[in-house]
């Protein structure tokens, strides 16, 4: 495999300067994906954007709003649109019936989706598939004396 460095000034890479080639067993390219917002009208609010990813940035990381909240209280997104969140529709669907509950909630109790579980295989001729933690967050997560 011979690959060209990338000369697009959209992305963001340390090594996009870089030409080489290698022979492997194995080449799996993945483009990825991005969310097409610009119908949603979202530049006339102060929803926050990824400028690379074009997602948005919700506020999952604050224990006091839904994980689905975007940076305007009353605007929330779910699914592939949604920074740092698997692109798997069970998971938008289960996101979802967590808003839900939340917004018919008279309590305002927040039902959290746990992502560090989720499972997904990629359909190539050789199969690829991850359930639980990377290595690297599971030590970050227990220490690696706890990892067997």
């Amino acid at each position: 495999v011979t690959w060209k460095a990338n000369t697009s000034n959209d992305v963001d890479n340390d090594n996009s300067d870089v030409n080489g080639s290698g022979v492997f067993d194995l080449v799996l390219s993945a483009v990825g994906r991005t969310a097409d917002i610009k119908q949603l009208g979202l530049d006339k609010t102060n929803v926050l954007i990824n400028k690379k990813t074009q997602k948005v940035i919700t506020m999952k990381k604050a224990n006091k709003d839904h994980q689905a909240q975007s940076s305007v209280s009353n605007i929330y997104a779910i699914g592939d649109v949604v920074e740092d969140s698997p692109q798997l529709t069970p998971v938008a669907v289960k996101v979802g019936q967590s808003l839900a509950k939340h917004l018919a909630n008279e309590k305002n109790e927040i039902i959290p989706v746990d992502y560090s579980m989720v499972s997904t295989t990629i359909f190539t001729p050789l199969e690829f598939s991850t359930c639980g933690f990377s290595e690297e967050d599971a030590i970050k997560k227990y220490g690696i004396d706890n990892i067997d």
